[in-house]
């Protein structure tokens, strides 16, 4: 509800890293960085005031050109994730860029498709 209600709003969230829920990747349709955490890492981050993190490389995926009309955003993400498998980008963040990407709407970009 509160990551919807922020994204109605069309406010961007600063510091998200620390959250402890699954739905916080979504931030990316923003253009930011985020990263979910399970209840033991928001134990941990409670307990002793600290957030670990491992900057791994990052996936970058060059998409230029546009998509047909018969087509969605998520069905280009489906066709990298069938690429890489899901083992692929394991402890990696990926990044979407270019021309393609950038076409597409905030409605296109997030999962859940809330009109903003």
């Amino acid at each position: 509800m509160c990551k919807s209600s922020v994204q109605l709003l069309r406010h961007k969230v600063t510091g998200g890293l620390g959250r402890s829920d699954f739905h916080t990747s979504t931030v990316g349709a923003f253009g930011q960085f985020a990263t979910g955490r399970g209840n033991t890492d928001a134990g941990f981050v409670l307990g002793t005031g600290k957030l670990l993190l491992k900057m791994p490389p990052t996936l970058s995926f060059v998409m230029d050109g546009e998509i047909p009309d018969y087509l969605l955003v998520e069905d280009s993400i489906l066709q990298i994730i069938g690429e890489i498998l899901v083992s692929g980008a394991t402890y990696k963040p990926i990044e979407f860029v270019g021309s393609t990407v950038e076409s597409w709407s905030m409605k296109e970009r997030r999962k859940d498709r809330v009109e903003l």
